[in-house]
């Protein structure tokens, strides 16, 4: 992220409400920083965001992934929870894919069977994973 970036989200940020600055400190030749904070509104966009995400189960979990990276500033049990739909998603895609093994065996060309398997490994991984958050 480029400072321009950063102070360009920052100020859309600030003009939604949802962080303010506090102060803009100069020491000696350096140039000025900005101090920013999440305001009340900020918290609770977070919260919603987390809440929205955290929940997601598409194929790829890349918006949960992201969520874990925040989880220490959310809700512990809200997180858990977002964690047990993860895993019963989870466990749901796995006996799809099961089933359409089984079923239609004979049917599934080898490289789909073997992308299946793969799709399968990966959720197997992560149901380890998500069982590892909920014991953190």
């Amino acid at each position: 992220m480029t400072k321009g970036s950063l102070y360009y989200n920052l100020q859309k940020l600030s003009g939604e409400g949802l962080v303010r600055l506090v102060e803009v400190v100069s020491v000696n030749n350096y140039p000025e920083q900005y101090i920013y904070e999440i305001t009340p509104q900020g918290d609770e966009h977070f919260k919603a965001l987390m809440a929205k995400y955290s929940l997601q189960t598409d194929d790829i979990t890349l918006a949960f992934y992201m969520t874990t990276l925040f989880a220490h500033q959310y809700d512990t049990g809200e997180f858990k929870a977002a964690v047990a739909i993860q895993m019963e998603q989870t466990r749901r895609k796995i006996a799809e894919i099961d089933h359409a093994l089984e079923a239609k065996q004979d049917k599934i060309y080898d490289t789909a069977k073997s992308m299946m398997n793969n799709v399968r490994a990966h959720h197997e991984l992560n149901l380890k994973w998500f069982q590892e958050l909920l014991e953190q």
